[in-house]
């Protein structure tokens, strides 16, 4: 990848050329369009890994089949309990949303041999006891049942863990510490230099977020047709004071300005 980047920079320290406009003409739209609103440094990477002639996969690994049939239920899948429902479309709903984004992007592909990397499909809060307890049963299926993981002991599987806290419990211990061997993706990132979250009674002093291994995301907050519990949004007040006075504080409590509508 480095070397990738050395060699964009390159074409675009000469963006009057027109080696330089081709380049750029042939990243997906959307990179492009942001190259005015992004860190020149986050742009020129992501353009470069766009820009690459070796292909990049990524392989739906739904061996836990948790559920089977998560393609007619990606939107608004039956949740266990009313509160699970409720609050599906704008916290949870990153579960089913990231594996069909996956599933309808060029990078997607049915065979994981060819697969830079797989991502597990969970929906956990589908089924009775939730993430206290399907999380680590999709780990033991993994184990038993996925081809792709036996063959990489999990070292490419990514799991989308949508609750407050990922592999921790609500209490901020960890609870299946299986997943610090694996990669986890989720709403639970933790700045290195603060204290944990929540972390209450006594417990080994471990982080739920890895930066080293893990990704986070925001939460949803989604708001369009397919995602029925979704509330409606309220216009922004004129001149953003008080959306400006939530994020400072959001902000301040290590969450991404995504989360606070911006």
């Amino acid at each position: 990848m480095g070397a990738r980047v050395a060699a964009l920079e390159r074409l675009l320290a000469q963006s009057t050329t027109s080696d330089a406009a081709s380049s750029i003409s042939t990243l997906p739209p959307i990179v492009a369009a942001i190259r005015n609103v992004s860190h020149p440094s986050a742009w020129r990477g992501l353009a470069a890994f766009h820009s690459s002639s070796t292909p990049f996969r990524i392989h739906l690994d739904a061996s836990c089949a948790l559920p089977a049939d998560w393609q007619n239920h990606w939107a608004a899948p039956p949740q266990w309990g009313s509160l699970g429902d409720g609050n599906w479309a704008t916290k949870y709903a990153a579960a089913g949303f990231i594996p069909k984004m996956i599933s309808s992007s060029p990078f997607f592909t049915h065979d994981w041999t060819l697969a830079n990397a797989s991502v597990v499909v969970l929906i956990p809060r589908h089924f009775a006891g939730g993430p206290t307890i399907l999380q680590q049963q999709c780990l033991l299926r993994l184990q038993q049942r996925s081809p792709a993981w036996r063959a990489t002991n999990g070292s490419r599987h990514f799991f989308v863990f949508v609750d407050s806290r990922g592999p921790c419990s609500l209490d901020g211990k960890y609870k299946d510490v299986g997943f610090r061997r694996h990669h986890v993706i989720g709403p639970h990132g933790e700045p290195a230099s603060s204290k944990p979250w929540f972390r209450l009674g006594s417990g080994p002093p471990l982080a739920c977020f890895d930066a080293q291994k893990d990704i986070g995301i925001p939460t949803p907050n989604i708001h369009f047709p397919r995602t029925p519990f979704a509330k409606p949004l309220p216009p922004v007040p004129a001149g953003g004071g008080a959306a400006r006075g939530r994020c400072s504080s959001s902000m301040r409590a290590g969450i991404t300005t995504r989360e606070c509508g911006w």
